[in-house]
């Protein structure tokens, strides 16, 4: 993944292209002397290289706003194919759709705070307001959810359980995000491992509970490493999260489709 202080290195070469390319497309007719002669029609070949250097043109631009929009969001880009953001409860369908619900309210909200390097006073204004937002996140969104999901392997916890957990679309069977880890206290482990009995590990299980976001302000990372563990929402912003689970039960299996019944003959 292209972090962003290697973005900010290609900014300057694409610009110097882009103002390059630029002059030469849109040089004036009257830059040339009132006594030379009327300018004959480019040639053929001359036309078509005007015309790929504006297409080039046309792409730079596009680049350049593209990597304005990392450095800004400390992420990257969503490419043309990607997926358009969830929206309504499928924002908190899953720990992966939680953390595209909060990068995007972190460049909402702090992308234009984001401080020019070496800057004192811009940093401590970009710290102040981190440092709100991360205040606000995690009161604003601790909620109820309800998960459907895969139950892919279970550990004891003492007297508890952990249990690692598959997000999934309750109407495809789809993924949505890696698996990830839940404590189940006492009781709900004893249910849990009672219904556990007899199923296989793709039926499906519904999860409620509380997410409770635990968004860590650190203000001394700016930028994804090599191992971006825990998870950055932005410069400075961590994702961590935990779930107070309710309930862990199985979900209702889809029993194999009945055979169409056949057609009547014909009299």
């Amino acid at each position: 993944m292209i972090r962003p202080s290697a973005l900010a290195l290609g900014l300057p070469a694409l610009a110097s292209i882009l103002a390059l390319g630029l002059a030469l497309a849109s040089t004036p007719s009257s830059a040339f002397a009132a006594d030379d002669p009327p300018a004959a029609a480019p040639p053929v070949d001359q036309a078509e290289e005007l015309a790929k250097a504006k297409a080039r043109i046309a792409e730079l631009e596009a680049e350049v706003a593209a990597l304005k929009a990392q450095l800004a969001g400390g992420a990257s880009a969503p490419s043309p194919t990607a997926p358009p953001p969830p929206t309504g409860e499928a924002r908190f369908a899953s720990p992966a759709a939680i953390f595209r619900t909060l990068s995007d309210d972190y460049t909402a909200s702090l992308a234009e705070l984001l401080p020019a390097p070496g800057d004192p006073a811009e940093t401590a204004i970009f710290r102040r307001e981190l440092e709100r937002w991360v205040a606000g996140v995690n009161r604003s969104y601790r909620r109820a959810v309800r998960w459907n999901c895969r139950l892919a392997r279970t550990e004891p916890n003492g007297e508890g359980m952990v249990a690692t957990i598959e997000p999934m679309d309750a109407a495809t069977g789809e993924s949505l995000g890696e698996p990830c880890l839940v404590a189940l206290e006492p009781r709900i482990a004893r249910r849990v491992a009672s219904a556990a009995r007899g199923r296989i590990g793709g039926d499906p299980w519904i999860l409620t509970g509380t997410f409770v976001p635990e968004v860590r302000f650190q203000p001394g990372r700016m930028q994804r490493g090599d191992f971006d563990n825990p998870p950055l929402l932005g410069p400075g912003a961590e994702f961590l999260w935990r779930l107070e689970v309710a309930s862990l039960v199985p979900g209702r299996r889809e029993g194999p489709a009945e055979p169409a019944a056949p057609a009547a003959p014909n009299p």
